[in-house]
């Protein structure tokens, strides 16, 4: 069974988000801030981390930085969730983010559905 990471600061994306996910049968964590989702991450090993931006107590880029930087899950797959087309290019390349969504272009449904392209 896969296993995904969600993290987001809105408790109703990540209800929505749970719920499509599992009932396509694949097993889900959710993390609601920066540090739960770095603790997650670090803990055990996702397929894919779907990973917002802008988080409680430790932002998406840095949680991705210490992702990037940490020996067992440096090459974790990941898809970033961000409500802004601003967010650096450069940035994403140097971090190796695998898909950047912005959340106001896709319904949660359409969102499902990237992330299990890559899957």
């Amino acid at each position: 069974m896969k296993k995904i990471l969600i993290v987001e600061d809105d408790p109703f994306l990540i209800d929505i988000y749970v719920t499509k996910f599992e009932k396509r049968g694949y097993n889900v964590t959710s993390a609601k801030d920066g540090e739960e989702a770095l603790e997650c991450a670090l803990r055990e090993p996702f397929d894919i981390i779907m990973l917002d931006i802008i988080l409680p107590k430790m932002d998406g880029w840095d949680v991705l930085r210490e992702i990037r930087n940490s020996k067992e899950r440096k090459d974790a797959r990941v898809v970033v969730l961000s409500n802004s087309e601003d967010d650096s290019k450069r940035i994403q390349q140097q971090l190796r983010v695998e898909k950047h969504l912005i959340k106001a272009h896709y319904t949660p449904e359409e969102t499902v559905k990237e992330v299990e392209e890559l899957l």
